[in-house]
């Protein structure tokens, strides 16, 4: 029989599961989404580009702030220093000989030494994934408390999905395939509820290695490069989709029902009517045919599936854009759109919708615009008039801001994304109209912004939670019915919580909503707010590790923009990750100049840290 503090371990690991991988920079904590190994593979390649110069001090290229983040991960991470306990120990001591050493005394030999060790303790893990996994497990059905416990959770959970990003999963089948919370029996012919020890182990199933190594098929559409013949160059097919006559009769292989998502509505008509009878095929059908893009597909073998993408797309743009430079072929690309085949399964876009439409283009919200547009004029403190009836320096960063975001959204591929969110941040910190050093400018106001909306943002997710927990439990179609218990509402300010509440009477009195929860993530959230609103001694200590934190973020971002400006050699995955922290940055930045520009007598940063330390509200009080 399940005990208790298995269920609550189980509990707080689905939970806790989903916030890790929701990329939000309030939610943000030390390490999140980082494991040793990225932690290790960063280092690796800062060592690289400092190989080659004359001599390396430990201040060279920011290499003593990543050797203390890295000396602080080792400290308090639980499963590296658990099964490689010497390795960890090793490295540790290596990095600790460089940090002590002299400013200007040349490492650069010792650097080397700690090279080679990392480098041999990557070569040595073996099943990283798997250990994690049955760590996990054990943990989790060990006799231990839940409370002793959690924190080591906390921190396996976070390598463990690190790893798995670095291993090739995506973030979306990390959500949404590895939970389930039903499924279907087929004897019963119904959905079945799964209880959250079975959901837990059913996610242990799903990633063990029987299911992610196996031969692969990867198909992309080749946009703008037309043919009819089949070819092949360099183990990459070339081929027409809709003549799959030709495909058949050349190379012995068919054109897949899954490569249909890969077509345009119109190309696929005419795929229906190649299908059923050529000589219902008119002379402009044909053109079509002859004229339409063609697919191009790779065999993997023995690959790991969730890397399947990545390395066909890499070996299939190398001849694409070898193609494109020899023959001079204009515009062609491969599609970000692509179809997996591996075993008995599949994986396609559903359709390739390219026409244009009045009805279904366009982004609007309803038919209300125009109502909700006359309400906000008429409120002087609406977002709208607080941002277009300004006239300071601010807006202007905010408007430049907000439009090199607006560019980066509209991108398709991260690099580009990247580029034009880091150009935003730099306007959004000021630092293009002010000239100061882009780094310590980025790092030291950044920091300082996000640190100081960080607690009135948790707060207010928090009874965002809250207001969810209790609608949940009452299963009521509408918020207006759910009922709240009467010791919530009678405290202050909270008689209509559903609707409004007074932030003061929540901080007061979190340990009223416990017996409330169903989550235990919820419940060590409100637990931690509590300890840091509660315990003013310590609030200066805490406050100083948020800043920290951010800082290492933003360092890490500096450190990619430079790779993606000197170098362009950024990993796909490290990219797509980063790029999404760098746009949730960016969009808190504009919400602060946004109520900066509401607020022309706003306190100084240092001021409202200084009254944080010491009053009890000042810590969720922005102003």
């Amino acid at each position: 029989m399940l005990s208790k503090d298995s269920k609550r371990k189980i509990n707080f690991i689905k939970n806790y599961w989903f916030d890790v991988l929701r990329i939000d920079i309030y939610t943000y904590e030390e390490f999140k989404l980082n494991n040793f190994n990225t932690l290790i593979d960063e280092l690796l390649e800062n060592i690289a580009l400092l190989e080659n110069t004359p001599k390396i001090t430990k201040t060279s290229n920011g290499l003593l702030f990543f050797l203390k983040e890295m000396t602080s991960y080792i400290e308090k991470n639980h499963y590296f220093n658990t099964i490689y306990t010497n390795e960890t120990f090793q490295i540790k001591s290596e990095i600790k000989k460089i940090s002590s050493s002299n400013n200007k005394q040349d490492i650069k030999s010792d650097l080397k030494y700690l090279k080679g060790i990392i480098k041999n303790f990557k070569e040595t893990q073996t099943f990283t994934i798997d250990k994690m996994l049955r760590e996990l497990s054990f943990l989790v059905y060990d006799n231990k408390s839940f409370e002793i416990n959690i924190y080591r959770i906390k921190s396996l959970v976070n390598d463990l999905i690190s790893e798995l990003l670095r291993a090739g999963y995506s973030s979306e089948f990390l959500q949404e395939k590895v939970y389930l919370a039903n499924k279907y029996d087929f004897d019963k012919q119904n959905m079945i509820y799964l209880s959250l020890k079975e959901q837990f182990q059913r996610k242990i199933e799903t990633l063990k290695p029987k299911n992610r190594f196996r031969n692969t098929l990867v198909i992309f559409r080749v946009n703008n490069l037309k043919t009819m013949m089949p070819y092949e160059i360099n183990d990459v097919l070339f081929y027409n989709p809709i003549r799959s006559d030709l495909l058949e009769w050349k190379f012995n292989q068919k054109v897949l029902f899954i490569e249909e998502g890969l077509l345009e509505r119109k190309e696929m008509e005419i795929l229906d009517k190649f299908r059923n009878s050529l000589s219902t095929l008119s002379d402009s059908d044909w053109s079509e045919i002859k004229y339409t893009d063609a697919h191009c597909r790779i065999w993997l073998k023995k690959i790991n599936t969730n890397l399947a993408t990545k390395i066909a797309r890499k070996k299939v743009e190398e001849v694409v854009n070898t193609l494109r430079y020899t023959y001079n072929l204009d515009h062609i690309s491969i599609s970000n759109e692509c179809c997996i085949r591996y075993g008995l399964q599949s994986r396609s876009p559903l359709f390739r919708a390219r026409d244009a439409s009045k009805y279904t283009g366009g982004s609007y919200r309803g038919f209300e615009l125009e109502k909700d547009i006359r309400k906000d004029k008429l409120d002087d403190e609406s977002t709208i008039n607080t941002i277009l009836n300004s006239d300071n320096i601010m807006k202007d960063w905010l408007m430049k801001g907000m439009r090199s975001l607006h560019v980066g959204e509209d991108q398709d591929l991260y690099i580009n994304k990247f580029i034009h969110y880091w150009i935003a941040l730099e306007y959004l910190v000021g630092i293009r109209d002010t000239g100061n050093n882009v780094k310590s400018s980025v790092l030291k106001n950044g920091s300082e912004i996000l640190t100081r909306n960080y607690f009135r943002t948790e707060i207010i997710n928090i009874y965002n939670q809250l207001k969810a927990t209790f609608h949940q439990k009452t299963n009521k179609i509408t918020v207006g019915e759910t009922p709240i218990p009467e010791e919530i509402k009678n405290l202050p300010g909270l008689s209509d919580f559903m609707f409004s509440c007074n932030l003061y009477t929540i901080a007061d009195n979190l340990f009223k909503f416990e017996k409330y929860c169903t989550s235990e993530y919820l419940i060590f959230r409100l637990r931690e707010f509590s300890s840091v609103f509660e315990k003013i001694d310590t609030r200066g200590r805490f406050i100083s590790k948020l800043e920290i934190s951010y800082k290492s973020l933003l360092a890490r971002l500096y450190r990619i923009r430079n790779k993606i400006l000197h170098s362009a050699l950024v990993d796909e995955i490290e990219l797509k990750l980063y790029t999404e922290w760098l746009h949730s940055i960016v969009i808190a930045l504009c919400n602060d100049l946004i109520y900066r520009l509401g607020e022309p007598d706003l306190k100084d940063y240092e001021k409202w840290k200084k009254e944080a330390k010491t009053k009890k509200y000042s810590l969720i009080n922005y102003n």
